[in-house]
């Protein structure tokens, strides 16, 4: 049991392999080694499109699995086997929980990719011009954000009347949708108080 090697006061060996890497095969033969040789727990990784917080080994691993049709339900075949039916609704519910829900928190820290080229060129000669760009970009994505929660809440209202769920497991989506909503809503207030905190006393024109 999981909870037995973590109650213990010695450390737990805990190897981690990916799921398809080099094979299926190889990945299932290496899986039984791993546990014949003494480990506590052995880490399975899905693959997945996404793996940006799991380094660049892990990354390229699962970039090779996913070039081979390596899915949740094959892993279920050949790992535990059964089928795994409906995999990607499973990944991509919990994807929107995890992306939106996440979202105000990048809004907050100021993670987003910008392009800041034609910005930059700009600040030297024109500060400005430089200003009023970034004002009003900043008003355009606070509008976008509080447009895209009011349809995130009206999409879900219109999901839960109609009762759309997925197609496989027939999860409703309702809950994601307003789930999207409040992921918006939240990064549009996030990003509107800083804009006001931010530019308070600042002179544009």
């Amino acid at each position: 049991m999981i909870k037995d090697v973590f109650t213990g006061q010695e450390k737990a060996f805990i190897p981690y392999i990916t799921a398809g890497y080099p094979d299926m095969d190889t990945s299932v033969e290496l899986g039984r080694k791993i546990a014949e040789s003494g480990a506590d727990i052995l880490e399975l990784g899905i693959p997945f499109s996404d793996p940006l917080a799991d380094g660049p080994v892990i990354q390229e691993s699962f970039t090779y699995a996913l070039e081979h049709n390596i899915t949740l339900d094959v892993c279920g075949r050949f790992f535990l086997n059964i089928p795994l039916p409906g995999g990607p609704e499973m990944v991509e519910q919990l994807m929107v929980c995890v992306i939106y829900l996440f979202l105000p928190y990048v809004t907050d820290k100021k993670m987003h990719i910008s392009a800041d080229v034609f910005v930059s060129f700009l600040s030297a000669k024109v500060p400005r011009i430089h200003l009023f760009i970034g004002f009003s970009w900043e008003i355009i994505a606070i509008f976008i954000l509080a447009m895209l929660a009011w349809q995130g809440f009206l999409g879900g209202l219109d999901a839960l009347k109609s009762g759309e769920a997925t197609g496989t497991l027939y999860i409703p989506q309702f809950p994601f949708r307003f789930i999207l909503a409040v992921g918006f809503f939240l990064s549009f207030f996030t990003a509107f108080v800083n804009f006001i905190v931010e530019r308070k006393g600042t002179k544009i024109i």
